[in-house]
């Protein structure tokens, strides 16, 4: 999940960084650098296409016996560890991602 915001911004910024040089030498006109309908096939192949590559990449965990939820306890804190330790999403990997978005 934190790599998909990382990638909405990522997106994002990369379409309003080209739109923001435009209009500098646009004397700022009000006139965009691409035509509607290229916005709404940029927003849906860079927005809902990553969406469906993550779902079908998607694995559910079973525990090993069904019927005993004491074997499926000690998988549980190995899934949240990344995510306590804020180590997809914090300040160095927003600044990374923004970086790689402006060059």
């Amino acid at each position: 999940m934190a790599t998909m915001i990382n990638y909405y911004y990522y997106k994002n910024f990369v379409y309003t960084l080209m739109q923001l040089l435009f209009s500098t030498v646009n004397c700022f006109s009000m006139q965009t650098v691409f035509p509607d309908m290229f916005l709404t096939m940029y927003n849906m192949c860079f927005t809902a296409i990553p969406i469906m590559v993550y779902a079908c990449e998607d694995k559910d965990i079973y525990p090993l016996d069904t019927m005993d939820s004491i074997a499926f306890k000690p998988f549980i804190p190995s899934l949240y560890f990344a995510g306590q330790r804020n180590i997809q999403l914090n300040q160095y990997v927003f600044l990374l991602w923004s970086t790689v978005g402006l060059f």
